[in-house]
């Protein structure tokens, strides 16, 4: 296991506290912590602000730019658990503390503050909005997805999301508590409806992708079962049964919900003529039985 990491920090002179913490390696050409200075003064390019502007201003005062190796021959791993730790410990400057990091370390990106990612969302609607941006979007992208290898990354990364048990807990996480409202869901059916009809070619290639990966519709065996006893464990807590059945009778009690299953039902008899299974029928009498139990149970 390679120990070429280590972790450092940046001081202002004497001061006792740190305004920066970092990870580094050892024998780069231009070692990470002089980085910053070279940065600060216009030797590179940089994008967080505010630590350029305080290097800027103890620097004119005549105060010492100094650093410190706080822990060398390190895994990246450990140099980053590190990192991590210490930027908790001292705290960042926008939420109160010392450190004029722009995320919490390790390995993930920036973590802008909420008023900065509201602001981002912002930027980025406003962005979207415009047809010709929309348009220059989507070109580079059916562009860059010519190339093999962009390909390969693209179908390697849905794979790993979609298709890894680690990334379906991701995304079951991510959608419990999310809340889509009925004019997104219809804007989104028409979004997809207009660009499968525009590409044809590329929906073919999805339906093939989804018929080969198991996503065509039907679910497993396996994932039936774990779909019914997760189901089972649920309505078993009758906090959530309580506010499931009044979601349910209040969404039964919506006008436009009523029109739209009378319009769904007009003219459909799916049973007309037809017989349930056996296996059916005894799966009815079993469901009906255990209605019956927690009734009788609840009276």
């Amino acid at each position: 296991m390679k120990r070429k990491s280590y972790v450092y920090a940046l001081y202002a002179g004497a001061a006792p506290r740190p305004f920066y913490i970092g990870v580094g390696t050892h024998g780069a050409r231009n070692p990470r912590e002089r980085h910053h200075l070279y940065e600060a003064r216009g030797r590179s390019g940089g994008k967080n602000n505010l630590k350029l502007q305080f290097i800027r201003e103890f620097i004119a005062g005549g105060v010492e730019y100094r650093d410190c190796i706080i822990a060398a021959e390190l895994t990246r791993e450990e140099a980053y658990a590190l990192e991590v730790k210490l930027i908790d410990v001292f705290g960042r400057e926008a939420l109160g503390g010392c450190l004029y990091n722009l995320s919490a370390g390790g390995y993930g990106g920036r973590n802008p503050l909420p008023s900065t990612r509201e602001k981002m969302r912002a930027a980025s609607s406003q962005r979207m909005s415009k047809e010709a941006e929309r348009k220059k979007i989507s070109e580079a992208t059916k562009c860059a997805m010519k190339r093999p290898e962009v390909a390969e990354n693209f179908r390697q990364g849905v794979e790993r999301r979609v298709l890894t048990e680690d990334g379906r807990k991701r995304l079951s996480e991510a959608n419990k508590n999310r809340v889509v409202l009925d004019e997104t869901r219809k804007k989104c059916a028409e979004v997809t409806k207009a660009r499968n009809a525009a590409n044809p070619e590329a929906f073919q290639a999805f339906l093939s992708f989804a018929n080969r990966n198991g996503f065509n519709g039907r679910h497993t065996s396996a994932a039936k079962e774990k779909i019914r006893e997760a189901s089972r464990a649920q309505w078993s807590d009758p906090e959530i049964r309580e506010k499931r059945i009044r979601g349910m009778i209040n969404a039964q009690n919506r006008p436009e919900l009523k029109r739209h299953l009378s319009e769904m039902k007009r003219g459909r008899k799916p049973m007309l003529g037809k017989t349930h299974s056996e296996e059916t029928r005894e799966k009815m009498r079993q469901a009906h039985a255990r209605r019956k139990n927690r009734n009788n149970a609840g009276d």
